[in-house]
């Protein structure tokens, strides 16, 4: 009895252990892709700069795929940097477009969504990064 509970518990451990590195080597490629994705953001300096999600969709009209890129910024960065992303919310409607929301009165959520169709060229770089 008292064996088959260390196997138990010695089990559950390399469990754990087995998913954390799967989370700590998924965390580690995403953060090494940071300055990457910045760069295709055109973003050239921004210490706020964190990255959400980039997703691969494909639109429901059937127009084809699209990466959505989710990030944070903060105000003061999103500014230096001249970045021009709509405040209205049809963002949802389009699968090229730029839109921003505010999280609180220092930051936005930034949402980038850049389709095959519409521009090829940066669609195929953010399919190059692998993320």
């Amino acid at each position: 009895m008292k064996k088959q509970i260390i196997k138990s518990i010695i089990a559950i451990l390399f469990a754990l252990l087995i998913v954390s590195l799967i989370i700590v080597y998924s965390n580690n490629k995403f953060i090494a892709n940071r300055e990457s994705l910045m760069e295709l953001l055109e973003i050239k300096e921004a210490e706020t700069f964190t990255p959400i999600n980039v997703n691969l969709n494909s639109d429901f009209r059937g127009d084809g795929e699209y990466y959505e890129i989710k990030f944070e910024i903060s105000k003061a960065d999103y500014n230096k940097n001249n970045l021009e992303y709509n405040e209205e919310s049809y963002y949802d409607m389009l699968i090229e477009c730029k839109y921003k929301e505010a999280k609180d009165e220092n930051t936005y959520i930034c949402i980038r969504r850049v389709s095959e169709m519409y521009n090829k060229e940066l669609f195929e770089k953010i399919k190059e990064l692998d993320l």
